[in-house]
């Protein structure tokens, strides 16, 4: 089952793990799975 992220959670994202924040702590907060993220 994949969820759909869009564009702007995407973003959000992708600053929050330039930011050193780790997978799983960005995947825990927007709920999504590491496969949909990466």
């Amino acid at each position: 089952m994949m969820h759909h992220v869009t564009p702007e959670v995407r973003r959000l994202m992708v600053k929050a793990r330039k930011n050193g924040m780790k997978v799983k702590d960005i995947v825990r907060i927007f709920g999504v799975s590491r496969k949909t993220v990466w």
